[in-house]
């Protein structure tokens, strides 16, 4: 529960806010997702893609009704992962990063109608992460059981710098405005002090805004 303490702090704030978004300046809202994440980098082994959680909430200034400046701050989880089938069994080898992380997104709005009731939206801009996590797991799988090993992963820094960006849809539903996107990211400088390696993530997100 410690790891993600300061995403709890933060929604917290973003419930507290509800009943003074009223008027729709400020919009506070919340975050829950799926991410796929692999890590670029590798010279000799190939890596797929590590599923984890994304979940979080955001503020939403808007500035008109094309253009909004949206801070967000969301538990992530990132890495990757590969399997060998070794014939007696297969072993799983999984690098388990954990972040809090904290985009600045520039909004952009389409018009569609005269009611703007639906609304896609594109957006992107900077981040910067706090890693929480950092370990290096190893499972094989056999006829006579399973066998666990985590281990801290080497030489990984504990900020990370990168570029947040996204397409979606939002929606006027009762009580509130229901938001749909998919978000790539990417490291902008090598995640470990030794290589070059980069968190590259793709994720599907579900939002809920209070209005």
């Amino acid at each position: 529960m410690k790891k993600i303490f300061a995403t709890l702090l933060f929604l917290g704030a973003v419930l507290h806010m509800a009943p003074a978004a009223a008027a729709g300046e400020v919009t506070p809202g919340l975050l829950l997702g799926v991410n796929l994440g692999k890590i670029s980098g590798w010279t000799s082994l190939t890596w797929g893609y590590r599923p984890g959680l994304l979940v979080g909430g955001y503020l939403n200034f808007s500035l008109n009704k094309v253009f909004s400046f949206e801070p967000q701050l969301y538990f992530t989880q990132k890495g990757a992962q590969r399997q060998q089938d070794l014939g007696m069994g297969v072993m799983t080898t999984t690098i388990a990063l954990s972040y809090i992380e904290v985009p600045l997104l520039l909004k952009i709005a389409i018009p569609l109608g005269e009611d703007y009731v639906t609304r896609p939206r594109i957006y992107a801009g900077p981040s910067i992460a706090y890693r929480i996590r950092g370990v290096y797991k190893l499972s094989y799988v056999d006829p006579t059981g399973d066998d666990d090993e985590v281990t801290p992963f080497p030489d990984l820094k504990r900020w990370e710098t990168g570029v947040v960006v996204g397409a979606g849809m939002e929606f006027d539903v009762k009580g509130g405005l229901l938001t749909i996107d998919a978000r790539y990211s990417w490291s902008l400088a090598t995640i470990t002090t030794s290589g070059d390696k980069r968190n590259r993530v793709l994720a599907a997100v579900i939002g809920f805004a209070f209005k």
